[in-house]
């Protein structure tokens, strides 16, 4: 349990896995072991409207709606290059499942994310 900024208690949540959008904008964002947004980053000026609004969107909905923003404001062209980085805490996330089931989700969330 944590205090927010209005000393309200607050459950934390575990950061899960990690995405990284680096196309300028630069995008982080921190998923819980739902695989939903719960803190979307601006790494860079250019990423601040990207990012609004995407917390507590699943991710799949996310990667859409960033999809969307960066074809709108004409960030993505067609050589644009964009670097993804993705790093996944499986100690937190699967702690609680066995080896074999960490492994069949696991492959699961890096296909969606591969899909995209």
């Amino acid at each position: 349990m944590i205090l927010n900024k209005n000393n309200k208690k607050e459950e934390k949540t575990d950061i899960v896995s990690t995405i990284i959008l680096d196309i300028n904008p630069s995008i982080k964002l921190n998923l819980d072991k739902e695989d939903t947004v719960f803190d979307a980053i601006a790494l860079n000026e250019e990423a601040a409207e990207i990012v609004e609004y995407l917390n507590g969107k699943d991710i799949k909905t996310a990667i859409e709606t960033i999809n969307s923003r960066l074809i709108e404001k004409e960030f993505i062209k067609d050589d644009t290059i964009i670097l993804l980085n993705v790093e996944v805490e499986i100690f937190n996330y699967y702690r609680s499942l066995s080896q074999l089931d960490a492994e069949k989700n696991m492959e699961k969330s890096l296909l969606i994310l591969l899909v995209y």
